[in-house]
Order: structure tokens, then C-alpha cells, then sequence
């Protein structure tokens, strides 16, 4: 799993997120996109990611922690509290 620091805020990638939590990411950026309409989610940055050993890129999100734990609750939410404490790794 990629940490990255964006602005010094901790920040996690959709596909690791999905990773984490054992959902289909295709799934999943549905429902950022749905997350993403109330302005108070704040703004969605898209990037290309690898997600396989053969370099093999996909579009994804880069989610801010308040981001990232929406998500997951939004996901699953008998896990949530798994996306929480993951995001406070990072920190």
C-alpha cells in the first residue's frame, strides 16, 4: 500500500481503500462520484495508479482523510472503524 503525503495532509488512494476493505473498486468510484455532489465532501482529485506487477495502470481517487473515512463508511460499514484506525497509521 502507497502512503502519500499531499500538502502535508496524510492521503490514501480509492484502489488501496477498496483493497483494504474487500470491495470492487469500480463500485466504489460510483459512489465517491454520488459522495461527491455535497459540496462539504470537499475536492476529488483523480489519478492514474499501477494495480498489478505488469505496470498495468487504472484511473482512481486521491481521498483526504475526512474523504477516506466517508467512503468507508459509506462501503461498508461493519468495517469502518478498520478504515479509521488505517488512516490514523498514516498520520
Amino acid at each position: 500500500m502507497e502512503l502519500l503525503k499531499v500538502d502535508t495532509e496524510v492521503s490514501i488512494t480509492l484502489n488501496d481503500l477498496t483493497d483494504l476493505i474487500g470491495v470492487e473498486h469500480n463500485k466504489a468510484m460510483k459512489k465517491v462520484e454520488e459522495l461527491a455532489i455535497e459540496p462539504s465532501f470537499g475536492t476529488l482529485a483523480k489519478i492514474a495508479t499501477v494495480y498489478n506487477d505488469k505496470g498495468q495502470t487504472i484511473q482512481t481517487y486521491l481521498l483526504n482523510k475526512k474523504q477516506a473515512i466517508a467512503v468507508g463508511a459509506r462501503l461498508n460499514n461493519s468495517l469502518l472503524m478498520m478504515v479509521i484506525n488505517k488512516m490514523e497509521e498514516l498520520e
